[in-house]
């Protein structure tokens, strides 16, 4: 495994981070550190999602052996998983941001509708003080509903 991440840190990858991960691994290996710390240091500095995974199957390899192979594909079909999940989740809580959209809008717009088209439905909203009151306590909750269906399509993501 020394040998493959040496001889990997040589050849350009298409990556630039992963050609510079690589070459720091093989710095930290050629100037002795062993393969298990290198990985580990590795990992505690860099903040990527499931690297941790990686780096645990990297030196779990190295110090018992085994099939190293195909813990790093186990490894990489739970990312590949996650990313799915992650992706499938984002899709979703977008329709509800979405839909939050359109209900907070729909109050608006009908209110809208209202003064626009009756004078006598503007002048009591707009002329008196139960009609300001009321366009008042019918915007503020729109508001906060609006910031609670956000903040839950939110937390789902």
């Amino acid at each position: 495994l020394t040998e493959a991440l040496t001889s990997a840190s040589a050849d350009a990858t298409g990556s630039t981070l992963l050609d510079a991960d690589l070459a720091a691994l093989a710095r930290r290996i050629g100037h002795g550190q062993s393969l298990a710390m290198a990985v580990d240091e590795w990992a505690g500095a860099r903040d990527v999602p499931g690297l941790g995974l990686v780096a645990a199957a990297l030196v779990l390899g190295a110090e018992a052996g085994g099939a190293r192979a195909r813990a790093l594909d186990g490894v990489a079909a739970t990312l590949r998983d996650r990313r799915a999940v992650a992706a499938e989740v984002e899709a979703l809580s977008s329709q509800a941001r979405a839909s939050a959209v359109v209900m907070m809008g729909a109050p608006l717009a009908f209110a809208a509708l209202g003064l626009l088209s009756d004078p006598e439905v503007s002048a009591f909203l707009l002329r008196t003080p139960a009609g300001v009151a009321c366009l008042g306590v019918g915007l503020a909750l729109d508001a906060l509903a609006g910031a609670w269906m956000l903040r839950i399509a939110r937390s789902a993501a």
